[in-house]
């Protein structure tokens, strides 16, 4: 009786399924995501669409568990300071580009805790950036400017101030460098 009923369910679902044409695709390969060295890394998941046997790869992008961008953030830059607990972050908005992009530095001990954001008004950071084989490079007001280096295995970022030479600084990021930069030039051109 038991088995009977089990067996009447199960042809009563099949029949329904088969009648169904908006199935949802059937996950054939896994996602796996996995952390190592302050970067979080997600594989390419495969789907297969059982109405038509469409196969589909989708994979996520490689972003940093440390940055200071929000989540439809692009990350450009990122990197633990080699003192203190303090992040540095290169943010980009999601799409790179079209009027709305915009790039925006942040230092910082966590998201919620900014100690710099450049530039505040997004709307103005096409133009408060130079991107060149230096750098990024901006300035914070007419006497300082910053340089974001990257160097061999080296970054960090540099301040320069013009009146006061003795304050000049480097920065330098310690452990794991997330670098993206060279996608600023979509934002910036």
């Amino acid at each position: 009786m038991k088995n009977s009923l089990l067996i009447s369910a199960s042809l009563a679902i099949l029949t329904l399924s088969a009648c169904d044409n908006t199935k949802p695709p059937v996950v054939d390969g896994t996602t796996t995501t996995t952390t190592t060295g302050g970067t979080t890394d997600t594989t390419t998941s495969t789907s297969t669409d059982t109405t038509t046997g469409t196969s589909t790869s989708t994979s996520a992008a490689t972003r940093p568990s440390n940055s200071l961008c929000n989540s439809n953030e692009t990350v450009l830059f990122s990197c633990q300071m080699a003192k203190g607990n303090k992040v540095l972050s290169v943010c980009g908005s999601e799409s790179l580009s079209g009027r709305e992009s915009y790039v925006q530095y942040r230092y910082g001990s966590d998201p919620y805790t900014i100690d710099l954001s450049f530039p505040k008004d997004l709307s103005v950071s096409k133009r408060s950036f130079q991107y060149t084989s230096d750098g990024l490079s901006f300035n914070v007001s007419k006497n300082i400017r910053y340089q974001l280096y990257t160097q061999g295995s080296s970054a960090g970022v540099k301040t320069f101030w013009a009146k006061s030479p003795k304050k000049n600084r480097t920065l330098p990021c310690g452990g794991d460098v997330f670098n993206q930069l060279d996608k600023v030039t979509k934002v910036l051109n």
